[in-house]
Order: C-alpha cells, then structure tokens, then sequence
C-alpha cells in the first residue's frame, strides 16, 4: 500500500551533555504518576534484548487519548504532526569488574524489569506547557538505556552482558516509521532526536536524514 505520508520533515538534533534533557519519573505517594498524560512501556517486537536478556522497549503517549491513536485506523485528521524522541544516559561499562559493579549497584542500566509501567515526561518530554512551552504538544517516544555498550552494540555477548544498543535504536526508528505509515495522509512536520550523555551517540552513528526522509515519502 502507497502513503502520502508527509509534506515536509525538519529533523532537529538536540544532543545534550545536561540532564535538562532527560526524562524523569514523577510519582505521587502511591507511588504512581501523577500527570493523566503519561508515557507508557512497550515492549519491542520482535523483541529486542537489554544486557540481562530481558525485553528493551520504549516510552510513548502516541497511543493515549490526547492522540486519539486508540482507533485501528488513525488518519491525519487525529495525529500531532510534531514529535521528540529521546535516548536516555548510562554511561557504559568495558571490564568485567566495571560491569558487575553497574550490574550491582545500577541494575535497571542493564535490564528492563525496573522500568516502571508508566512515567511522566519532564523538560522537552513533559506535555505541561509551562514546562515545555515549545514542545508539550509533540508526540513523546523515550528510550531507556539497558546495554551499557554506548547505543553500539548488534547484540553479542561482552562481559556477561547482551551489547543490543545499536539493534535497540534501529527497532524503535522502524517502530515509529510503521506508527506514522498507519496514518494515510499525515504530515509530519517537526522530528527532534535528544540524547543525554550516552544517548548522544545515536545521532553520529544511527541516524540517516535521508533515509528517514526517502522511508516516508513513499
């Protein structure tokens, strides 16, 4: 099937060494998210491992209300043409030592079983407009970090550990490519790509303009 997906795309690559950038978890004291718009998990499929073996997966309200992405036919008339997509810090671990102690001490570095069901975006991924007057009505998409291999890895084993960065990025891109191509007729008019410290490396090393480009004009 053919889309006439976009018009135009600004790619706008925000890679940041400050954590102003990242996304944080904010809970009330029950312990659950305190803003009605959250990010929620997904798991990858097919699925794509953290350095433990568990799922990798993504954050995202593209699938709540405030998008209207219930239905099983989206269409242009209800899809924000706006969206970020964030790839978390972590730093990265290269002896065994280092990686068993970021194992210890850090485990949800290396493994999704922490990753909570939901979380509420801050900065550039909070949907409050006072907080993020430029962008809270973008589509949000955060990737957490579980490989400790700086987003480079094709998913071999290394000091105990599954390095899938790289696998883990490309998957997300090709997930949100196939979440813009289910809507006939939309237009996307502003991609930002964040990252935050580790999170910096996507850019350099994954991300093709002209690829994405060609992939949606279709």
């Amino acid at each position: 099937m053919k889309h006439n997906v976009m018009t135009t795309l600004a790619i706008a690559i925000v890679m940041a060494f400050s954590n102003y950038y990242a996304s944080a978890l904010i809970l009330d004291d029950e312990g659950q998210s305190s803003n009605d718009e959250q990010l929620v998990y997904y798991t990858l499929d097919p699925p794509v491992p953290c350095g433990d073996g568990s799922p990798a997966g993504f954050y995202t309200d593209a699938y709540t209300k405030k998008y209207n992405r219930s239905s099983s036919s989206p269409s242009s008339n209800n899809m924000n043409s706006n969206h970020v997509i964030n790839f978390m810090f972590g730093g990265g671990c290269a002896t065994a030592s280092a990686c068993a102690a970021t194992r210890t001490v850090q485990p949800y570095l290396t493994s999704s079983n922490y990753e909570p069901a939901s979380i509420t975006g801050s900065t550039i991924l909070s949907n409050n407009p006072n907080d993020n007057p430029a962008m809270a009505d973008y589509v949000k998409w955060n990737v957490p970090y579980c490989s400790q291999d700086l987003w480079l890895g094709s998913g071999g084993m290394n000091e105990d550990l599954i390095r899938g960065g790289s696998t883990h990025v490309l998957a997300v891109l090709d997930h949100w490519l196939e979440w813009i191509l289910e809507a006939d007729g939309v237009e996307v008019d502003t991609l930002v790509i964040s990252g935050v410290s580790a999170g910096k490396q996507v850019y350099g090393m994954h991300i093709d303009v002209n690829s994405l480009i060609s992939r949606l004009i279709i």
